[in-house]
């Protein structure tokens, strides 16, 4: 039956009982003293994790959560709601991931190794709303240590090279801050989408060949190296493509083959041809023969899609020439039925 209050001030007042059953009035400001004496004594509830299990806000937010099994923890945003956040802790003997595919992690990483220790936080701002893990510190310490003795600092010197159409080998440079590295891991991705989706960990030297990647692709890399306390900050990017596939070629269909009349020894002759499958390198040469392949070949380009090309060296020698296109392994050769003169 009472009005509608305005804002709260400390000069407010309000009824208690104070061991009788006559009733006092205290003011909300001389309340604050007995609450703030009392907050410093308030211990984080503790859950214990031990099977896969769905972050939820109104079970986990400001928790410290306590994984005794290697298991996957998976946060979605509409069940913790911004402004949760906990701690999580590895006591396990294995990895406990941090699942789901839409967390932006401090690291770079979604895996919390043994020992290992993460916060996670759940924001809702201008550019939408992030799940976002801190795992920069790690590890858990019974004292403190000294930045030599604490987590790796960054990787440096990232390079990429020796591409084939399924590998590439990367090298870099020991971090020359923080604690020693015990391991790196390298996480990469298609190049143009959001998550990482490979990772090789375990690693104990400075370069490593990363394989199993689709042929003529661009990628990006991230090196990060780890010890006992914990995973330091990832690697800048590094991009990086694989060649096209130099497997058999099933079909060669001519698109543009030279004609008229040219000089020999003169500029290049530009051909294209498309190809099945799609992804199988090809090479182009010339030969006096429509029945002996060239002696010499010019590597192909992909052009685009099923479309390769190249511009060959016009013949030094004067007569009659035929086009021939293969597969860089010899696969499918094909010549342009069309001989052309070369004066």
């Amino acid at each position: 039956m009472a009005q509608p209050a305005v804002a709260a001030s400390d000069g407010d007042t309000f009824w208690v009982g104070q061991g009788s059953n006559t009733l006092v009035r205290q003011t909300l400001s001389a309340l604050w003293p007995w609450i703030s004496a009392r907050l410093v004594t308030f211990k984080h509830p503790i859950v214990e994790i031990s099977t896969n299990t769905t972050v939820d806000g109104a079970v986990h937010n400001g928790r410290l959560l306590i994984c005794s099994q290697p298991v996957t923890l998976t946060p979605i945003a509409g069940n913790m709601g911004s402004g949760f956040v906990c701690d999580i802790i590895n006591l396990s003997a294995g990895v406990v991931t941090l699942g789901g595919g839409s967390i932006l992690s401090s690291s770079g990483q979604t895996a919390l190794q043994p020992g290992q220790a993460a916060t996670l936080w759940c924001a809702t701002y201008s550019g939408g709303t992030v799940l976002y893990a801190f795992m920069g510190n790690g590890g858990v310490q019974g004292t403190s240590s000294s930045p030599a003795t604490g987590i790796p600092g960054a990787v440096s010197g990232v390079t990429a090279s020796n591409a084939t159409a399924s590998s590439i080998q990367l090298t870099w440079i020991a971090p020359t801050t923080g604690g020693a590295v015990t391991g790196y891991a390298v996480q990469f991705r298609l190049s143009g989408t959001n998550a990482w989706s490979g990772t090789v960990s375990g690693i104990s030297s400075l370069s490593q060949t990363i394989t199993g990647l689709a042929a003529g692709s661009a990628y990006d890399f991230i090196v990060v190296g780890s010890n006992a306390n914990g995973s330091g900050p990832s690697s800048a990017v590094v991009t990086a493509s694989t060649t096209m596939a130099a497997g058999a070629v099933t079909s060669i269909v001519w698109n543009v083959a030279p004609s008229g009349s040219y000089v020999h020894g003169s500029g290049v002759i530009g051909v294209n041809v498309h190809v099945t499958p799609s992804a199988a390198a090809v090479q182009f040469g010339f030969s006096t023969s429509a029945t002996a392949p060239p002696s010499s070949w010019t590597a192909g380009v992909n052009v685009n899609s099923d479309l390769w090309g190249a511009y060959v060296p016009t013949p030094g020698t004067a007569g009659t020439w035929y086009a021939w296109a293969a597969g860089t392994d010899g696969s499918a050769p094909t010549h342009y039925a069309t001989a052309f003169s070369v004066s």
